[in-house]
């Protein structure tokens, strides 16, 4: 009876560590990094979506489920979000702030545009830059 417990504890005692061990080759396999994105609507319908992002400086749509979001920016750099943020609040454009994953090569490619971004005040360039980075972002979630 002691021999029953004894083995049934270790073959419990293995399974943990297998299960920890494969979690964490998982994890560390999959490493994400944070970035901003600022949602500026939310649709049910794409037909209003797209009406809605064509009225943008930039932006892509998102399908989440059946809903369609708008999303106007995404960065990592505070100062740019703020700025970004306000102008859309000046504008009386609604806007939600989220975190969202996204793989290292990826965030680099943030860091190096924002590089640029933060040396110019041209609007037309930040535009085609923010642009460009929301649709590498489309291309990052859709190879997932």
């Amino acid at each position: 009876m002691k021999k029953k417990i004894i083995m049934g504890l270790i073959v419990i005692i293995i399974g943990i560590l297998c299960v920890v061990i494969l979690n964490n080759k998982i994890i560390y396999a999959k490493e994400e990094y944070n970035i901003y994105v600022i949602q500026t609507g939310v649709f049910k319908k794409i037909e209003n979506a797209v009406k809605y992002r064509d009225n943008l400086p930039s932006g892509v749509i998102i399908q989440d489920n059946d809903l369609y979001r708008v999303y106007s920016y995404l960065g990592i750099n505070n100062e740019l979000l703020k700025n970004i943020y306000n102008s859309f609040k000046l504008a009386n454009i609604d806007t939600y702030i989220k975190v969202v994953g996204v793989s290292k090569e990826f965030y680099s490619k943030i860091e190096g545009y924002e590089k640029i971004l933060i040396k110019t005040d041209d609007e037309t360039l930040i535009n085609k830059i923010n642009q460009n980075l929301l649709e590498e972002y489309l291309k990052e979630i859709n190879n997932e």
